[in-house]
């Protein structure tokens, strides 16, 4: 086995590959910060069409967002709720769907406070893709 592990470049030219043998559509980046997408963008026959990254109001990652607007990329947002119920989640972090803030906004709409996270991303353009155990909120969001 090679242990060679392949540079961004490298992968998105295999990437590039499925698009072009008609495998898929779009291809797209995950988890990339300004400067691993320059590095791919050197390279590319195909843009990347989209960049999926965390992000909500304690972490808007705006200038990534501006970037990728820059680059005709669209922007998804993962864990628009702040990843709530997560085993990795840090004692003193926030739970954003108990901000006061968020509350404050979700009672004056008469919306649910995950409705007021996802809205807040679909209002910047951005994709978004809620995560959530319960059925009731799933239906909700």
């Amino acid at each position: 086995m090679d242990s060679k592990v392949p540079t961004f470049a490298e992968t998105w030219a295999a990437m590039e590959k499925l698009v072009e043998a008609g495998k898929c559509k779009n291809i797209g980046l995950s988890n990339f910060n300004i400067a691993q997408i320059e590095e791919v963008l050197k390279t590319a026959k195909i843009k990347p069409a989209n960049l999926q990254v965390e992000s909500h109001p304690h972490l808007p990652n705006l200038e990534l967002l501006e970037f990728c607007k820059s680059n005709d990329m669209s922007f998804v947002a993962y864990s628009p709720l702040a990843n709530p119920g997560s085993m990795f989640r840090k004692e003193d972090q926030v739970d954003l769907l108990h901000d006061v803030d968020v509350l404050k906004i979700a009672e004056k709409h008469g919306k649910s406070a995950g409705q007021v996270l996802i809205r807040y991303q679909i209002d910047k353009g951005n994709g978004v893709v809620p995560k959530s155990a319960s059925p009731a909120r799933i239906e909700q969001n």
